[in-house]
């Protein structure tokens, strides 16, 4: 790692910032700097609202998406429902089922 004393800004040294700083100083004077900065940190600002905006539309949107496929996928899920009916069917008629149980019972009755 390079540990020199540079300000790595666009791959710009100090030196070429300053020399930077110094031009925009004699270009546009030291009355209008203030103004240019504050208009633009008004449009960053504006940049960063718009950008947030889309991204949360996007997510919005991509969600809305994710939603319906899933709707779509538990409507059309016939395996999900041929297991769902099977499982019904084997829980209601089970005569095997039933008739321990009723032995359970008598013998409970008898108390052998």
């Amino acid at each position: 790692m390079n540990t020199t004393h540079t300000l790595l800004f666009l791959n710009l040294s100090g030196g070429e910032i300053f020399i930077v700083f110094l031009f925009i100083l004699i270009f546009f004077g030291a009355e209008s700097i203030p103004k240019m900065a504050k208009q633009l940190g008004k449009i960053m600002f504006q940049i960063k609202n718009a950008t947030d905006d889309i991204k949360r539309d996007i997510k919005e949107s991509t969600d809305n998406i994710k939603k319906d496929i899933m709707d779509q996928v538990e409507i059309s899920n016939p395996i999900k429902d041929i297991k769902k009916e099977l499982l019904e069917e084997t829980q209601i008629s089970n005569p095997i089922k039933d008739i321990k149980k009723e032995l359970d019972e008598s013998t409970k009755d008898i108390n052998i």
